[in-house]
């Protein structure tokens, strides 16, 4: 069973990655939107649990950046808004 959450957790993670994505390629979203950056931390914080617990250590710098940048994403957008 732990196997099955763990594999959940990464495809959840990949599936809202892609989904932040295809918002930003539809114009649904835009480069600088809270929304944007949250799915992007939410996605690569679920890989990073994924990869971390497999021991893809290439992958859990790629995703722990990801993450750092959505963060810092979220930071400027919510700055602009004050």
């Amino acid at each position: 069973m732990e196997g099955i959450l763990i594999e959940a957790t990464g495809w959840i993670g990949t599936i809202i990655v892609l989904i932040a994505y295809g918002l930003i390629a539809t114009k649904k979203l835009t480069g600088t939107s809270k929304i944007y950056h949250f799915l992007n931390l939410l996605g690569a914080g679920l890989i990073l649990i994924y990869v971390f617990i497999y021991g893809a250590y290439a992958q859990v710098l790629l995703n722990a950046a990801w993450a750092m940048i959505a963060i810092y994403g979220i930071y400027k957008a919510v700055k602009k808004r004050q």
